[in-house]
């Protein structure tokens, strides 16, 4: 799983005659290379889904986040497509739940809460103002993300242990 927006390495390798499509995509093979990969991806969300679904359950899932798909194509294979708050503009949310409307999804979610380097500091009206931006995107559900806290955790001070890099 790619963790950022570019592979984790530094080399171009060109694999046809035209080093750039007016994309900045690469030639022909480098596209195949990418459907082939859309397609694998959307079969494993596929399968996924089926498996939650045997169990009474729904496969909730933010489909090509952090990895080098095509997020529309998979929206429309997730049972319940999620996808990250977007604090700068209601455009990522009409594209991302324009596809899943398409594929008959019905709940939306968007994830609200998460702060990478400022863990414990998202305000209430931070995620009031998230939220009104994703519903009129088009978002109808709101995923709270948080981390369940009981018990000591060895090693921590309160309100204890910080998956995403207190600082």
């Amino acid at each position: 799983m790619f963790f950022q927006f570019a592979a984790p390495y530094n080399h171009s390798y060109f694999v046809s005659e035209e080093p750039r499509d007016s994309l900045g995509e690469g030639g022909k093979y480098s596209q195949d290379y990418r459907a082939a990969l859309d397609v694998g991806y959307g079969e494993y969300i596929k399968y996924m889904a089926d498996w939650a679904e045997k169990r009474g359950f729904a496969f909730q899932h933010q489909p090509a986040f952090n990895q080098p798909n095509d997020q529309s194509k998979a929206v429309v294979v997730t049972s319940v497509p999620e996808l990250e708050a977007n604090p700068g503009s209601i455009a990522p949310y009409r594209r991302f739940v324009g596809a899943a409307h398409l594929a008959g999804r019905n709940i939306i979610t968007a994830e609200f809460g998460q702060t990478a380097l400022g863990a414990f500091r998202a305000r209430v009206t931070d995620i009031v103002n998230l939220a009104t931006g994703a519903f009129a995107g088009g978002v109808n559900g709101i995923t709270l993300h948080g981390y369940a806290y009981s018990g000591e955790c060895p090693e921590t001070t309160w309100p204890g242990y910080t998956v995403l890099w207190y600082l």
